[in-house]
């Protein structure tokens, strides 16, 4: 989904991937402003860490995501996030007339600094409110991910090798790239 605002671009050492769902929510995120994108890529990077240390070699796509990281943010992602997501109808609750392809479900608080929205790839009932009323991005997805956990139809578990993989670890505070 990084790599979906780097098309066209023929500057890049590794040659982008094909464009993956351009009008997925995540996709559209990604490129509404410049602390969307780096928020991104500084998670990507985070996350292919975690990988190195828990499996003992580097993943695959790490060697892109530095090359990413050392260059600038494509110019034609804005500085500062729009007020609405672009082409959907903006909801901050689920209605019976819901319809993924029309609405999307729009995070407020507990998102990404420098970012006024975080599209909820989830459904109502995984998203979790503040006291406010108000959806939380952070603490819906960890709900999501420690549901996840727990669920019997997970298998992931048979596949670790060492411990179990503590989801709070992805939502910690890192630094920039």
């Amino acid at each position: 989904m990084l790599y979906n605002a780097w098309q066209g671009d023929e500057t890049l050492q590794h040659k982008p991937y094909r464009p993956f769902n351009p009008k997925h929510p995540m996709s559209i995120f990604i490129a509404s402003c410049k602390a969307a994108y780096l928020f991104a890529l500084r998670l990507a990077r985070r996350l292919f860490e975690v990988y190195a240390l828990r499996y003992g070699r580097e993943h695959k796509c790490y060697q892109r995501v530095l090359e990413l990281c050392a260059r600038p943010v494509p110019a034609h992602i804005p500085d500062v996030q729009a007020d609405e997501f672009p082409g959907k109808v903006n909801l901050f609750q689920r209605t019976a007339d819901f319809n993924a392809k029309q609405h999307v479900l729009l995070a407020t608080v507990h998102i990404p600094s420098g970012c006024k929205w975080f599209p909820l790839c989830l459904t109502d009932v995984d998203s979790v409110r503040t006291y406010n009323g108000r959806l939380s991005g952070v603490l819906s997805y960890r709900s999501y991910y420690k549901f996840k956990h727990r669920s019997p139809t997970f298998k992931k578990d048979t596949l670790r090798r060492h411990q179990r993989y503590n989801f709070k670890r992805l939502f910690r505070k890192y630094k920039c790239c």
